[in-house]
């Protein structure tokens, strides 16, 4: 469209101060259709990464809130009655070939979560999503090793049997062996580390087992993320550090014994700000070449 004015305006003899401008306005409307392209680049890229990071995170969120949802969880009563009992009653039947127990724990869980969901969320100063990825969690954690996608399918009858729980499909994500194993390394990790902080604001406590449990466990996947960096992984050595370095300045016990973590080496930060940098670097250029462009077609025009 823009040569074709062009070549109009060639062809129809037009002045040279008419043909400024009309370059003049066929240079604005350039100009500003590449800023607005890179405008809309540069916010999809935002979102791109904002997806990036919350798919990375998917599965390793909110892992240091399972042991305190699970202690919550084991304190609620699961004499209840009414769909949750039947419902979680009934899909314990039909799995009961699938769990690697067959007793009434699954049963008594499913009652104690799907009835008093609300209540668990608010004791653990939690969220919905928490208490989803815990079930998930535990849901997985009671089956035979089997094929993932018999398992991601389980878990999905099981959302769609429990009515009160099927909200927690929206979290629900296939998890493979390796992958649970490290969640659960994980977990175990910020449970020891719970029951540590609870002994160690006490004066006189003298068994500091807790404590290097856990510090274990963060050294093992500190080395691991050093090497291969898995950032929803990663992320939750790098803040159990932080909560560990907050605890070290108010632990009464076992103080000589809590010695500085080291600290993890990563390099994600640099790989997301770097296209930030370079999509915002553009900009800036267009907009001067914009203003360049603009201000010389002017002064052309004001010397004829």
């Amino acid at each position: 469209m823009i040569y074709f004015n062009i070549y109009i305006s060639i062809n129809s003899k037009d002045s040279l101060k008419s043909l400024l401008l009309k370059y003049i306005k066929i240079t604005n409307g350039g100009i500003n259709c590449i800023y607005t392209i890179f405008i809309l680049i540069f916010i999809f890229h935002v979102l791109y990464i904002k997806i990036f990071i919350s798919i990375l995170n998917f599965l390793y969120s909110y892992i240091n809130k399972f042991p305190i949802i699970e202690s919550k969880i084991s304190e609620k009563k699961d004499d209840v009655t009414g769909q949750n009992k039947v419902e979680c009653e009934s899909f314990k039947e039909t799995i009961s070939k699938s769990l690697k127990k067959n007793d009434d724990s699954f049963s008594t869980k499913c009652k104690q979560i799907a009835e008093h969901q609300g209540d668990i969320i608010k004791d653990t100063d939690s969220s919905k999503p928490a208490l989803c990825k815990y079930i998930n969690y535990w849901f997985y954690g009671l089956l035979k090793e089997t094929d993932p996608k018999d398992q991601y399918n389980l878990l999905s009858n099981f959302y769609d049997g429990v009515q009160s729980l099927k909200d927690c499909k929206t979290y629900q994500k296939s998890i493979k062996k390796e992958e649970y194993d490290e969640v659960k390394e994980l977990y175990e990790m910020y449970k020891e580390f719970n029951n540590f902080k609870e002994k160690s604001l006490q004066q006189g406590n003298t068994t500091c087992d807790d404590l290097t449990n856990c510090v274990k466990i963060y050294n093992k996947y500190l080395e691991g993320c050093n090497t291969v960096y898995k950032h929803g992984l990663c992320m939750n050595v790098k803040n159990f550090k932080y909560e560990y370095d907050d605890h070290r300045k108010i632990a009464k016990s076992c103080v000589e014994k809590m010695e500085e973590l080291k600290l993890l080496r990563t390099y994600l930060e640099s790989i997301i700000l770097l296209p930030f940098v370079l999509m915002t670097l553009i900009t800036f250029i267009l907009i001067y070449l914009y203003k360049v462009n603009k201000n010389t077609v002017k002064k052309i025009f004001n010397t004829l």
